[in-house]
């Protein structure tokens, strides 16, 4: 019986899905997602109400004895924190400082079409970059960090998903139906906090990567799921792995309503 190793607590502050779970300095940041109540459909049809946060809400937990929370801060902002079901990755920022980067997701707000631009988060608060725009990777899919403290630059990894721009034979296209992607991108953070994305020279095996999760391998892990590269000397190492997310055997399956080209990921 696990049931003695679980504490639970309940709140409509946490009615939230799509959003992002951060840790930093003892407290908590619920970045962004929204709230939905009933049955989901692709074609927008009126079976469900969804609710954006629009927000950042900071907290804390308590588990001595019964397990509570205080609400430290919430941030609102009805433009810049409008996403859900976007990729939320740890930072560790030029100045030295740590943080995090919600990069693109979805939806603009009066537009079904992806927010290209990225927002850092820390302690002060949050910084839209809103004049830099990330194309290869809008939803949320399995991605890795990792810091190079020698030229003091960041990378961030996304391993496929689901993109409204992707490259076919050397040229970028655009599908507003932001199709499933093989794409493999980078986005590196200089050491003068400039961001540049690169596609990669590999792909994923499929049309792969959507929602899945990635899991550090602990032997590089220093902390906040960061892999440290400048202790590592090898040429090559494992520095996790992908799990689970959906696969799909067509670029578009929802816009056509078939749904059944598409399934859960059995694969590790």
């Amino acid at each position: 019986d696990f049931t003695s190793y679980f504490k639970q607590v309940e709140d409509d502050q946490f009615a939230v899905t799509g959003g992002y779970l951060g840790f930093l300095d003892g407290t908590f940041y619920l970045a962004g997602g929204h709230r939905f109540d009933g049955n989901y459909n692709p074609m927008g049809n009126p079976t469900y109400t969804q609710t954006y946060t629009n927000a950042i809400r900071k907290f804390t937990i308590n588990n001595q004895g019964s397990l509570t929370y205080s609400l430290v801060e919430t941030i609102s902002d009805d433009v810049h924190l409008h996403r859900r079901d976007y990729n939320f990755s740890p930072q560790i920022f030029p100045d030295g400082s740590e943080g995090f980067t919600m990069w693109a997701g979805v939806f603009q707000v009066n537009v079904d079409a992806p927010i290209l631009y990225p927002i850092d988060i820390n302690a002060s608060g949050y910084t839209p970059n809103t004049g830099f725009n990330q194309y290869l990777s809008n939803y949320h899919s399995a991605k890795a960090t990792l810091f190079d403290a020698v030229s003091n630059e960041m990378y961030t990894v996304f391993f496929g998903g689901m993109s409204q721009y992707y490259y076919q034979n050397d040229n970028l296209v655009e599908d507003a139906a932001v199709p499933f992607v093989r794409t493999i991108s980078r986005m590196t953070r200089d050491t003068n906090g400039n961001l540049t994305e690169y596609l990669m020279p590999i792909e994923m095996p499929g049309l792969e990567g959507a929602s899945a999760e990635f899991i550090p391998n602990e032997q590089y892990n220093l902390g906040n799921e960061i892999i440290h590269l400048a202790p590592i000397s090898a040429n090559s190492f494992i520095i996790g792995y992908i799990v689970g997310g959906i696969q799909s055997t067509s670029l578009n399956p929802f816009s056509v309503n078939q749904t059944n080209q598409t399934s859960a990921s059995p694969t590790i």
